[in-house]
């Protein structure tokens, strides 16, 4: 149905970011959220009926089954900047060794 393994989708909802990961070959979808709330994000329904309406053009009409991931944190402050952009240069680096050279 889709050509990717995986689409990621950064999304922020009242000044907090989430990762939605949607995996098309397994009708699976995973919400990481750092908060304690799994409430159903504005944009999680739109997911859904987007993921429906694609699968059902591909003649399989399959919908996606969400599931919350737990994502613990055990900071008490905020990341610093250089903190942060370590961070954000080793994930560009995982993801272009590990996606990307697939």
């Amino acid at each position: 149905m889709f050509e990717k393994n995986l689409i990621l989708l950064a999304y922020n909802e009242g000044y907090h970011w989430i990762l939605f990961v949607i995996c098309p070959k397994v009708d699976k979808g995973y919400i990481f959220n750092s908060l304690p709330s799994s409430s159903n994000f504005v944009i999680q329904d739109d997911l859904t009926m987007m993921y429906r309406v694609a699968s059902t053009q591909k003649g399989r009409g399959k919908s996606i089954k969400w599931h919350n991931v737990k994502v613990w944190n055990s900071r008490s402050e905020p990341y610093t900047t250089e903190e942060f952009n370590d961070i954000r240069n080793a994930w560009a680096r995982f993801f272009v060794d590990e996606v990307m050279n697939m």
